[in-house]
């Protein structure tokens, strides 16, 4: 039994994120062990619920894979909206601060809209991944 708690203390420190908050307060510590215990037990639920014969390291894998790909496209969409931003607001003189927000207002939907396609992120995304699960096509 004592292996086993090894192997769960390793998970949670090298890949869950287990005491990694920038607050040394105990409050801090205490919500990260249980989010962590949490997260850990998450993941385990799926793996059995999956019913494939994976191990718990390829299920998180798979889906921490997931999880990097939607921050960075998150984070090169901030990236890129402040480079357009920047470059709208020289010409806030010329259209005028409310024609400026619109046209920012617009950008920003369509983009958003756009990434939701893109990445499957819609209301059914989830709906439709469990059946596809379920159904075997996602092994």
């Amino acid at each position: 039994m004592r292996w086993g708690v090894e192997v769960y203390f390793k998970e949670i420190k090298q890949n869950m994120g287990f005491l990694k908050e920038q607050s040394w307060s105990y409050v801090s510590h205490y919500a990260s062990i249980h989010l962590t215990a949490i997260r850990y037990m998450l993941l385990f639920d799926i793996l059995l619920l999956s019913g494939n014969c994976c191990s718990f390291g390829s299920m998180r894998n798979a889906l921490t894979g997931k999880l990097e790909m939607l921050t960075f496209a998150a984070l090169l969409w901030e990236l890129f909206k402040a480079i357009i931003y920047g470059v709208l607001d020289t010409f806030k003189d010329l259209i005028g601060e409310k024609m400026l927000n619109k046209i920012k207002s617009k950008i920003s939907s369509t983009i958003e809209e756009f990434l939701e396609k893109a990445l499957q992120l819609d209301e059914n995304y989830i709906t439709n991944e469990l059946r596809a699960e379920r159904l075997g096509v996602l092994r």
